[in-house]
């Protein structure tokens, strides 16, 4: 699913992958949260002051695409 994080300075977006319970994407000023799984990401949102709201559920496609 595609999330967005915003901040007091900033709207990023993160790829979360459902089936691997895990953030697979990020914009370069939340990379810090790839690899996290959603009870991780919720805690650092939290710590951190940010909130999120998923935008949209990626297809299966759509999450295997080569994003580099």
């Amino acid at each position: 699913m595609l999330i967005r994080i915003t901040g007091p300075n900033f709207v990023a977006g993160v790829v979360f992958d459902e089936d691997d319970d895990e953030v697979r994407v990020a914009a370069p000023i939340v990379r810090w949260a790839v690899g996290l799984s959603a009870a991780q990401l919720r805690v650092e949102l939290a710590q951190r002051g940010l909130t999120a709201t998923v935008v949209r559920t990626l297809t299966g496609p759509e999450m295997r695409r080569d994003v580099s």
